[in-house]
């Protein structure tokens, strides 16, 4: 009798709170690791679409030419929701931190702070740099095209800082004074979203600086480029290395990206050989090849949850009927 109810009173109520809370805490660490994949796997993705374009078509061309070939894939491929002409260049890059100096000129001569008199003596206000944090390296430029504050590459998910995009191609201010060229660079390089810059190509300008103003950084996390990445408009890139209305570019988003390879191949055979034609799944051949992984993990965690919860609903019901 004492067994019985013990067995009726005692444990079978303490199996039956055992079992649930093992289901509770099994359920729960599931849920967390579906949470890390599930933002891991968006974050991937999230960088993947903001360096690539979902289509990338490569070849030496006029503008006039890219434009004909833009209005032809426009007509047949439904799926395009923009396309854009571009220019991309691997070439060195030396680029410093300034810090902008201004100084009172009288006669030639320049100080930081001029107190003398000023009666008579004309003042010229002129501007110097202190540079610092020199690098020397070769960089992917992508010179692309800007409308209405979109580009083809879906940037704004990646950018620290600054997210009007026309600044890239403003080349003077509301009183008509003359702008630094306007500019994101990857974060890593300088570890900065904002400020002020001397850069020069010596591939293309010799030594000869310009003054340009970093918008922003572009946070690539983990999934950093062979070499590091710098945006800037595509009519400031051609005016820079003196290749004005050409482009070696045309960048394509589409309204499904993960159809790109298959696209792709339709628009390779549209317009020949004489085209390079990538989707940004063949460029990031390994890192798709991951994110379907982490899919496929994320499927088997949330079927795994199932699992468990269904075993947990089925095993108190079933010790609930055995206990009546």
């Amino acid at each position: 009798m004492l067994e019985l109810m013990l067995s009726r009173y005692l444990i079978k109520p303490l199996f039956s709170i055992l079992l649930g809370l093992g289901a509770i805490i099994g359920v729960t660490c599931l849920l967390v690791v579906l949470s890390l994949f599930q933002n891991y796997f968006l974050s991937s993705e999230k960088v993947f679409m903001g360096i690539h374009p979902h289509i990338e078509i490569h070849n030496e061309m006029t503008q006039d030419e890219g434009e004909k070939i833009i209005n032809l894939l426009t007509n047949q491929f439904p799926e395009i929701t923009a396309i854009k002409p571009a220019f991309y260049l691997n070439t060195r890059l030396i680029i410093s931190k300034a810090d902008i100096i201004e100084a009172a000129c009288v006669n030639q001569t320049c100080l930081e702070n001029y107190q003398g008199n000023t009666d008579s003596a004309k003042i010229v206000i002129k501007q110097g740099f202190n540079l610092s944090d020199k690098k020397d390296e070769t960089v992917l430029i992508k010179g692309i095209t800007v409308d209405n504050n979109e580009t083809v590459m879906e940037m704004k998910r990646l950018i620290n800082g600054s997210l009007d995009l026309e600044r890239l191609t403003q080349t003077r201010d509301s009183n008509n004074n003359v702008l630094p060229f306007g500019f994101y660079l990857e974060q890593a390089f300088f570890n900065e979203v904002s400020g002020t810059f001397l850069v020069a190509f010596p591939e293309f300008t010799g030594d000869k600086l310009n003054h340009f103003r970093l918008n922003g950084g572009l946070n690539l996390g983990t999934k950093k480029g062979e070499l590091p990445l710098f945006v800037m408009s595509l009519a400031i890139l051609q005016q820079l290395i003196k290749q004005p209305n050409q482009i070696n570019t045309i960048e394509v988003k589409l309204n499904e990206p993960y159809e790109s390879q298959k696209i792709a191949q339709a628009i390779q055979k549209q317009l020949g050989n004489e085209f390079q034609v990538t989707s940004w799944i063949e460029k990031e051949k390994a890192g798709f090849a991951f994110l379907n992984i982490i899919k496929f993990m994320i499927f088997m965690i949330i079927f795994s949850i199932c699992l468990v919860a269904a075993i947990s609903v089925y095993s108190t019901l079933s010790l609930a009927v055995i206990e009546n």
